[in-house]
C-alpha cells in the first residue's frame, strides 16, 4: 500500500509560541484586569491572531516532512530510566522532562506486557512516541503535558484490576495509542470557533473537526512508520494494512488485531468531542445493569482521561487549570477580533470570579457525572476519586 500524502492546516509553531508569549506579558494569569480589548489594541498581536489574512500559517508538507524536521527528545540510550513503581496518580508532568515521560510510556508498554504480547521493540516505540511528542504544538493546555497526562491516567484505569479484566490485550493497546494521538496537533481553540470562523480545518474536515483532524494525523503516522525503502515490500505483502508495517509498534499484531485496534482507536479519539459528554454518560451509567461493550469502555476510559487534569495532584491540577482559561481566553480574543458570536462562558476571564466559577461548574457538570458512575461500576478507581473530591 502507497503511503498517502496529507496537507495539515493549524496555527504554525511560531504563531503559537507569540499567542502564549503575548498572553504572558498582557495577561499574565488574568491579572491587573487585562481583556480581549486590551490585546487587540496591539497591531503585533493583532496580525498573528488575524488568521483570516494570513490563514494561520497553513501548513502544506505531509507526514514524512514531519519526521525530517520533527525534534526527537532525545536518543534511545540518552533517556532516563523509569520504574514502573515511579509511574503513579500522582506523576506531575510539569516536574517532568519531555524525555522523562517518553521514558514512562515505554515503561507504560512494558510494564502491561504490551511490549512483550506484540513484539513491541524499544526503537520502535521511541521513535513513534518522540513522533508524536514533536507534534504537539506549545498552546497553553492542548500540548504534550496533556498528552502524556492523559495517557498516564488512561494507563492507570487499563491496568487497574476490573477494567484490566474486561479488556483484551488489543483493547488495552488501543487506549494507549488513542490517548497518545487523542489531540494532535491542537491549535488551542475550539470547534465552534473553527467553524463559525470558517477556517481550512472546518472546510478540510467534517464535524467534529479537531477531532476528524487528530484522527487523520494519527492514521498517517501510523501508516508511515514504513520505511521509504521498505514500501515496495510492503506493499507486495498480503498481511500489510493502512494500520501496520514490518518496522513499527503494530507489526507484531495479526491483521484482524489490526482492524480492531483501527476501530477502536477511531471510536475513542472521535469520542473525546465534548459533543458527545452526555451519551458517554449516559452509557456508563447503565453499565450497572449490563456490561459495556469494547469501543463502550474504550471510548470512556480516554474521555474520563482527557477529563482528567483537575484530578490530577494539586500542583498539576492548577497548571492544567491555568493553561485551560488562556486558551478560553485566547479564543474569546479571537472572536472578538474577527467578528464571531463570542462565546459568553469565555467572557471577564481576566476576573477570578469567572475563573472560579467556570471550574467549578466544570468539576461538578462535567467530570464528576462521568467519574462517579465510572466508579461505580469499577471500585478499584474509588479510592483515586475519592481522594482528588477530598482535595
Amino acid at each position: 500500500m502507497s503511503v498517502l500524502r496529507f496537507s495539515a492546516f493549524s496555527l504554525p509553531r511560531m504563531t503559537l509560541q507569540k499567542i502564549v508569549l503575548t498572553h504572558s506579558i498582557v495577561v499574565p494569569l488574568f491579572a491587573c484586569g487585562a481583556s480581549a480589548r486590551s490585546v487587540s489594541t496591539s497591531r503585533e498581536s493583532s496580525a498573528w491572531y488575524g488568521f483570516k489574512n494570513i490563514g494561520f500559517g497553513v501548513k502544506s508538507h505531509g507526514i514524512e516532512a514531519w519526521r525530517e524536521t520533527s525534534v526527537v527528545a532525545g536518543s534511545l540510550d540518552t533517556l532516563p530510566k523509569v520504574r514502573a513503581e515511579e509511574i503513579t496518580w500522582d506523576v506531575n508532568p510539569f516536574k517532568q522532562t519531555p524525555e522523562w515521560t517518553i521514558s514512562a510510556i515505554i515503561t507504560m508498554f512494558e510494564s502491561s506486557g504490551l511490549s512483550s504480547r506484540f513484539g513491541i521493540n524499544n526503537q520502535s516505540l521511541h521513535s513513534f512516541v518522540s513522533t508524536l511528542q514533536s507534534h504537539y504544538n506549545p498552546v497553553p493546555y492542548h500540548n504534550w503535558n496533556h498528552a502524556f497526562s492523559v495517557t498516564l491516567l488512561a494507563w492507570m484505569m487499563v491496568e487497574s484490576p476490573d477494567i484490566k479484566a474486561r479488556l483484551s490485550d488489543v483493547g488495552r493497546l488501543s487506549v494507549l495509542v488513542a490517548a497518545l494521538c487523542h489531540d494532535l496537533d491542537h491549535p488551542g481553540v475550539g470547534n465552534d470557533f473553527l467553524t463559525k470562523a470558517a477556517h481550512p480545518l472546518a472546510l478540510q474536515h467534517g464535524a467534529p473537526v479537531l477531532e476528524q483532524h487528530h484522527l487523520r494525523l494519527a492514521k498517517q503516522l501510523l501508516e508511515t512508520e514504513v520505511q521509504a525503502e521498505e514500501k515496495a515490500e510492503c506493499e507486495a505483502s498480503a498481511e500489510k494494512t493502512q494500520y501496520g508495517s514490518s518496522e513499527g509498534i503494530l507489526h507484531g499484531l495479526a491483521l484482524s488485531e489490526r482492524e480492531e485496534l483501527a476501530s477502536n482507536v477511531e471510536h475513542a479519539i472521535l469520542g473525546t468531542d465534548m459533543s458527545k459528554h452526555n451519551l458517554h454518560v449516559a452509557e456508563v451509567e447503565k453499565w450497572s445493569e449490563h456490561q459495556p461493550t469494547t469501543h463502550e469502555l474504550i471510548g470512556a476510559v480516554v474521555h474520563a482521561a482527557d477529563l482528567g487534569g483537575v484530578g490530577m495532584v494539586e500542583g498539576a491540577a492548577h497548571l492544567f487549570s491555568q493553561g485551560i482559561l488562556r486558551e478560553f481566553h485566547t479564543q474569546f480574543v479571537l472572536e472578538n477580533l474577527h467578528g464571531v458570536a463570542p462565546h459568553e462562558g469565555f467572557a471577564n476571564l481576566q476576573n477570578v470570579s469567572a475563573q472560579a466559577r467556570l471550574q467549578r461548574g466544570f468539576i461538578t457538570a462535567i467530570m464528576l457525572p462521568l467519574w462517579t458512575p465510572l466508579v461505580a461500576a469499577f471500585p478499584s478507581l474509588e479510592v483515586r476519586l475519592r481522594a482528588r473530591v477530598d482535595a
